[in-house]
This record gives structure tokens, C-alpha cells and sequence, in this order.
């Protein structure tokens, strides 16, 4: 089958019977088509003409309406635009003024100038209340206070002219007070600084110059203001720098170009014909204007603009600026008492010199350097008073001290916490050991009885430590970081302002620092000074030991910068000698009885035991051995961690005296034929012969009698030999066993620190070798003997060797 033809294309409708059946179908199936879709199209057009032939019916039926309208107002008008009824009204207004228009007159004056009047206080306390233009409130006052007067000079003024009156002066207060209010605010802008100003002259007639002396007045007492400010002292010291800095820019920005300006401005016109007083529907001026008398409606301010020029406004400026930073440092430095925190201080510092480099370029009439000496003045100083305070609090250190020391009980216990105490062993460590540690430092170090003391002293050093991290904080400033250039080119700025700030007030608080630290330390050492000497020698051992491990605590964390190794060295000695003599005391006792009872015979204890040829001895005496082993007892009970190099070694030079005094008074009593010399020999000579619970009285004249008498030492010495009666009572051997005994405890009292001079206890030890009477070999083994014994039970006596 052939493709259907184009019905388009055929002359006529035979031309279409020339195809086949099927052709001719397609051909009207496609006619049909077309049909349909030129209908619908049709359709559409016909649609949107028809809507805009709508549209503009509409139109010109609506413009024939209008026209008909206007015909009828233009009717109207023609038919009232009467030439000769106009004429006649007009000879009838004539008549009427003629007749009664003057009387009439001057009362509608007298109501409407009332009126507006009484209108006044309305509109300026809604001007004040909705916080509007206080400028405008300014002229409605002038007005009222025109109108008052002129309503007062009338023949029979109106009573409530008084009560008007009275209510316009507590008006004119609130107003003032308003404007005095946005004159101190520093959020304020230049026009509404100037309205403020200007409302000013108009509310109290007054010149330009009145006006500027009113606005600094009224700044210098906001900066007051903020100075009596307590709540947030900080905050008020930027808002007085702000306001100080503000006022120079505000005085240079409006005086006197801008407020002469508006004050010409003010007297450009009559002050009634301003367009803002017609805005006030109080008034009602669109009424009343016309009522009112011409002098008061013509009324122009009278304004000298020449009283201000710019050299009056420049001297006025120079002379509150300094009034102004006097005012300001001064509030600053009564703020500044109430910083207790360095870093505070310096925060305050920082915002306060950017405000100020930011703005000094508009100081008039003072040096900018004096205006950084006076802050950099006031924040030394403060700083050097919190730099005392914190130091000096080191003094109740002291009074804390002497306060526990009194409160010890005398005699009391030299016991101390064991490391094996079982508070200690079983605490908990699940959560870490730091506690366990530290609890086993303070144990081993006896800071149990301190920690007042200690916790005190950490909080001072604390302080110390917080000082020097401010002061280098202070010196590490840079005032580049915080948008302040600050160089050699920089005109602003001072070039030594820098140098200032980070050189010399950090070097002038080191130095207030390290002064006051220093001082603090020496009131501190001079009261624990006094605390050792009251101490008794033997009595008030626990309290010297207390007082020693204070020291050590205080000596081991010495502020970093401020290393004193001399610090209580006297004390400290002394301290050790009344701890060591509390030690001994009981072992000597004990030891005295022993020696004496063992000088009544002539057996030696161990005399079997004896080596070599001729035999000598290997062992030292009972009494030897339990001396230095109650001696060490005594020493561990009072605590290991007393016992440095420097007390064992005290102890030591004590114990070798105390054993020269006991041999020296063994042979005076074996060469006397009575009691009597030694009793006498007892009281005058050895201090660990009285009794530390014995009474004051007692005490203190064994202590008169020793200081009378010379040392315990001195006294065994002056005897130059040996008595006779003691050589001869005594055997060879228990002279041997008496040297073995004291080469012993020699090596046991040996000092790690020998001291120069004369040793009594060597030169006692000397004497009795040579009474002997053996050769020298025999000595030589006899001191190697006890040498080795002590080499074999040093560790024994650990705290001693």
C-alpha cells in the first residue's frame, strides 16, 4: 500500500476518489484532525479578545461615571462663585469687627494664650517621660515661661498661674537633670550631644562659654561617679577613662564649631515658628498661634556667639584635662585598694594604656608622659602593697609556731608515726598511688606535726611564686599584639613608653618583691630564734625537734629566686643541742649507774673472751654496748628523719663530752673519802645530772651554777693527771677493758665534720693509755680490735654511724 497524499496538495475533492479505499481514509481521518485543532484554536483567540473587550467596557463605564461626577462639583462651584455674594459677606465682617471684633479679640488672646500654657507642662513632661528631644522640651519651657509672664501682667491674671508656675520649675529640674544625664553618657552621638547642649542655653539662658563649663562639669563629676563605684571596680575605672577620653574628643569635635552652629540656628527664626513645636498635640499651635501676641510669636533667643572662640575652648580644655586626670587617678588608686590579685591589677594596667595610647594624640594641655608616670604611679604602688602584704603574712607563720610550741605539753612524747604503722600499710591504692607516696614522704619526714605549719608556708610561697609569674607576665607585654604601635617613629607614643612599661616597672617590683621576701624571711628567722632560746636544754626536746623539722621544711622550699643557705644556721644549732641533750639525758643516767657500779669491783665482764698474747680484749662493756644502744632507741623514737650530719654530729660532741664528765667525776668520787665531793662535784659540773621535771627554780640555779663554774668539760680537764687514788684502786685489766671501752665508742662518735682544736674526750682517752703501763704494740691491737668490733656492729646503730 502506497503512502497517503497530502490532502493540502489536491485541486479539488474528485482528485481524492483517484486513490484507494484506504488512502481516502487516511486522507479524511487527517482532515479531521486539522479540523480540531484549528476550532480549538479558534476557541482560544476568540476567548481572550472577548475578556479584553470586557476589560475595556468596564473602563468606559467607569469614566462616565467619574465625568458625570465632575460636571456636578464643577455645577457646584460655579453656583457658589457669586461676585456679589462674596461682597457682601465680606461688608458684613467689616460691620461685625467694627462692632464687637476688638473686645472679642482680646479675650480669644487671653484663652488661647492660657490655653497654651497650661498645655506646656503636658507636652514636657510626655517629651521627658517618652525620653524624646530634650531640645524641643527646652522650647516649649522658653515658650511657657514667655506666656507666664505675659499672662501674669494682665489686669486680673487667672489663680492657677501659681500652680503652672510651681509645676514648670519642678519641670525645668527634671529637664536639666535629663540633659545633665545624656551629656554623661558616653553612648551619646555629636547630635544629640549638641541638642543636649543647646537645651542647655535655651533652659538656663546661658553663653557657649557657660555651656562648655556646664558639660565639663558635668563629665568630671560622671568620672567621680564612677569612682565611687563599687560593684564592679574594673569596669568603673574604664568607664572614667572612657568618659576622660571621650570629653577630649567631644569638646574638640563640638566646640565651638558645631554648637555655634546650632545656636545660630536657634536664631534664625522666631522661636514659635519652629516646625517641631506644631507637631506637639498638646499645643494645639494650628489653633492658638494666631491668638498669640506678637512679641512673644516673633521671640528669637538671644545667643552671643562670639563669647566662645576657639582659644577660650582650647584654654577651658587644658585646664579640666588636668583637673579631670587628677580626679581620675585619684579614684583610681581608692579602686586599686580593693585588688587583692596581681593579675587583676595588670588586666585593669593593660586596658587602661590601650585606652589611653589609642587616644593621647587628643590630649591638650598635658604632657602625655604624665598622664603614663600617674598611671604607671598608681599601679606600682598598689602592686608594691600587695607585694608587702603577701609577704609579710609570712609573719603568722611565726606567731603559728610559737603557738603550736606552746600548746606541746612539756615534757612531752618524742615519739613519731612508724612507716609501718598500719594506718599507712593498708591504704588504698586503687585509684592511683599518689596519696600513698605522698603519705610515706610525710611520714618519713615527720610533717605529720607540721601541717599547719606547712600548708601555711605552701599558700605564702604560692603568693611568691604568683608574684614572680605577674611580673614577667607584665614584662612580656606586647603592646604591638594589641593594635599599638609603639617605635621610634611613632609620634604618638613616647619612645621610651615601652622601655617604661616593660623594663622598669618589672625591674622596680623584682626589686620590691626580693626586699619584701627577704624581710619576710628575717622576721621569720628572728622569731624562731627567740622560740629555740626559750627552749629548755633538756626538757623541751620534742618542741626543738619540732621546731626543726619546721625549719627543714621551710630551708628544702626556699622561693626559687630567693635561695638564703644561711637562713637559721643559729637557731638551727641551737635546736639540734637541745634535741641531742633531750636524747642523751635518760642514756647517760643510766649509763652513769652502770659505770659506777662497775668501778666498786675489780672483775671485768667478758674477761674470758679476751684474745692474743699478752690476752686483750674483743669485746666492749655491757654498759658501752646498752649505751649506744639506748641512744639509738632514742633517737629512732624521736624520728630518723631529725637526725642529719650535722645534729648526729652535735649529739656526738655531746655524748664524747658527757662521757668526760662521767669518768672525770667516777675518779673524783673514787679518790674522796665521802658522799659530800661527789654531790658537790654533781651539782656544779654535769648537766645531765638534773632532772628535766625538777622545778624552775631548781633548774634555773643548776643553771647558774654551771654558767659560774665554767662548762662540764672545762671542769674535767683542769685537773691536769689522773688522781693517784683512782690509779691505784683500779686493776690493770678493768683499765684495759676502760680503754678498750672508750676507743670504742670513739669510732661510734666518730664526726663526719672534725672539728679543730683540742678534743677532751681524745685527750681523756690518751691519759688512760698511758697509765696502763703496756707497750705499744698492745695498744695498737687494742685499738684494732675495737676498730673491727665496730666495723661488725655499725649497722646496729645505723642512726650513728
Amino acid at each position: 500500500m502506497g503512502e497517503t497524499p497530502d490532502p493540502k496538495t489536491l485541486e479539488s475533492w474528485e482528485d481524492a476518489f483517484q486513490y484507494p479505499v484506504a488512502a481516502v481514509r487516511g486522507m479524511e481521518r487527517q482532515l479531521r484532525g486539522d479540523i480540531d485543532s484549528n476550532r480549538e484554536r479558534l476557541r482560544s483567540l476568540v476567548g481572550a479578545s472577548y475578556r479584553d473587550l470586557l476589560g475595556t467596557a468596564e473602563s468606559i463605564i467607569e469614566m462616565d461615571g467619574t465625568i458625570r461626577k465632575v460636571e456636578v462639583h464643577l455645577g457646584d462651584i460655579g453656583a457658589r462663585c457669586n461676585s456679589r455674594l462674596l461682597e457682601k459677606k465680606i461688608s458684613n465682617l467689616r460691620q461685625w469687627d467694627t462692632a464687637v471684633g476688638a473686645v472679642a479679640t482680646e479675650r480669644y488672646m487671653f484663652a488661647s494664650q492660657f490655653a497654651v500654657l497650661k498645655s506646656c507642662p503636658e507636652a514636657i513632661s510626655r517629651l521627658l517621660r517618652e525620653s524624646s528631644s530634650v531640645l524641643l522640651a527646652a522650647k516649649v519651657l522658653v515658650i511657657s515661661r514667655l506666656l507666664h509672664t505675659k499672662l501674669s501682667q494682665h489686669s486680673r491674671p487667672p489663680p492657677y498661674l501659681e500652680t503652672i508656675r510651681n509645676r514648670l520649675a519642678t519641670l525645668r529640674r527634671r529637664l536639666l537633670a535629663r540633659i545633665d544625664k545624656r551629656m554623661k553618657s558616653l553612648d551619646i552621638t555629636r547630635d544629640a550631644l549638641v541638642d543636649a547642649m543647646c537645651a542647655f542655653s535655651l533652659a538656663t539662658s546661658s553663653s557657649p562659654t557657660d555651656v562648655l563649663r556646664h558639660f565639663h562639669h558635668v563629665r568630671i563629676d560622671a568620672i567621680s561617679e564612677q569612682g565611687r563605684e563599687r560593684s564592679n571596680s574594673q569596669e568603673s575605672i574604664l568607664r572614667a577613662m572612657r568618659l576622660y577620653i571621650g570629653t577630649l574628643k567631644d569638646t574638640r569635635a563640638t566646640i565651638p564649631s558645631m554648637l555655634a552652629h546650632a545656636l545660630e540656628s536657634l536664631k534664625s527664626m522666631p522661636l514659635l515658628k519652629s516646625p517641631d513645636l506644631y507637631t506637639l498635640v498638646e499645643l494645639n499651635l494650628d489653633l492658638h498661634e494666631s491668638r498669640i501676641e506678637d512679641d512673644i510669636r516673633t521671640f528669637t533667643p538671644y545667643i552671643r556667639l562670639n563669647d566662645l572662640q576657639k582659644s577660650e575652648s582650647e584654654r577651658q580644655l587644658k585646664q579640666w584635662t588636668r583637673r579631670a586626670l587628677s580626679s581620675l587617678l585619684d579614684d583610681l588608686r581608692e579602686h586599686l585598694e580593693s585588688f587583692t590579685d596581681m593579675l587583676k591589677v595588670m588586666d585593669l594596667r593593660k586596658h587602661l594604656f590601650e585606652l589611653w595610647f589609642s587616644n593621647q594624640h587628643l590630649c591638650t594641655g598635658i604632657e602625655p608622659s604624665e598622664v603614663v608616670d600617674g598611671l604607671r604611679n598608681a599601679f606600682n604602688l598598689r602592686w608594691a602593697e600587695i607585694i608587702r602584704t603577701q609577704s609579710t603574712s609570712l609573719r603568722e607563720l611565726g606567731m603559728t609556731v610559737r603557738k603550736i610550741v606552746e600548746d606541746l605539753p612539756s615534757p612531752a612524747s618524742l615519739s613519731s608515726q612508724s612507716l609501718w604503722d598500719s594506718t599507712v600499710i593498708s591504704m588504698d591504692i586503687s585509684h592511683g598511688g599518689k596519696a600513698f607516696r605522698e603519705t610515706l614522704i610525710a611520714t618519713a619526714q615527720g610533717r605529720n606535726d607540721i601541717k599547719a605549719v606547712s600548708h601555711q608556708y605552701t599558700k605564702w610561697l604560692q603568693s611568691v611564686e604568683n608574684i614572680e609569674a605577674t611580673i614577667v607576665r607584665v614584662q612580656t607585654i606586647n603592646w604591638e599584639d594589641i593594635g599599638i604601635n609603639i617605635d621610634d617613629d611613632d609620634d604618638d607614643v613616647p619612645n621610651d613608653t615601652q622601655v617604661l612599661l616593660n623594663d622598669d616597672d618589672p625591674r622596680l617590683l623584682r626589686e620590691q618583691c626580693s626586699n619584701s621576701v627577704q624581710h619576710a624571711l628575717s622576721t621569720l628567722e628572728d622569731t624562731l630564734r627567740v622560740i629555740a632560746e626559750e627552749l629548755d636544754e633538756i626538757s623541751d626536746g620534742p618542741k626543738a625537734m619540732l621546731v626543726l623539722r619546721i625549719w627543714r621544711d621551710i630551708r628544702q622550699r626556699m622561693p626559687q629566686n630567693y635561695q638564703r643557705y644561711d637562713l637559721g644556721i643559729t637557731s638551727i644549732t641551737q635546736l639540734q643541742k637541745v634535741a641531742a641533750k633531750t636524747i642523751l639525758w635518760k642514756p647517760i643516767q643510766s649509763c652513769r649507774k652502770r659505770i659506777t657500779k662497775a668501778a666498786k669491783g675489780n672483775k671485768v665482764p667478758g674477761r674470758p673472751l679476751w684474745e692474743g698474747e699478752p690476752p686483750l680484749p674483743v669485746l666492749p662493756s655491757p654498759w658501752a654496748f646498752r649505751l649506744l644502744r639506748e641512744i639509738m632507741s632514742s633517737m629512732a623514737e624521736a624520728g630518723g628523719d631529725i637526725w642529719s650530719a650535722h645534729t648526729t654530729d652535735i649529739l656526738k660532741k655531746e655524748l664524747r663530752q658527757a662521757l668526760v664528765v662521767n669518768f672525770d667525776d667516777l675518779k673524783s668520787r673514787t679518790s674522796s673519802s665521802n658522799g659530800h665531793l661527789a654531790e658537790t662535784a654533781g651539782s656544779g659540773g654535769d648537766s645531765y645530772q638534773q632532772d628535766p621535771r625538777s622545778d624552775s627554780v631548781g633548774s634555773s640555779t643548776a643553771r647558774t651554777e654551771t654558767e659560774t663554774n665554767g662548762s662540764p668539760m672545762h671542769n674535767a680537764l683542769t685537773n691536769g693527771n689522773l688522781p693517784e687514788a683512782y690509779v691505784e684502786g683500779r686493776s690493770l685489766e678493768c683499765g684495759t677493758q676502760e680503754v678498750f671501752d672508750l676507743i670504742y665508742l670513739s669510732h661510734a662518735t666518730t664526726l663526719k665534720q672534725p672539728e679543730h682544736g683540742e678534743d677532751a674526750f681524745v685527750t681523756l682517752l690518751s691519759k688512760l693509755e698511758a697509765e696502763l703501763d703496756v707497750e705499744q704494740v698492745s695498744i695498737q691491737r687494742l685499738k684494732k680490735s675495737a676498730e673491727n668490733y665496730w666495723k661488725r656492729t655499725s649497722l646496729l646503730f645505723a642512726l650513728l654511724a
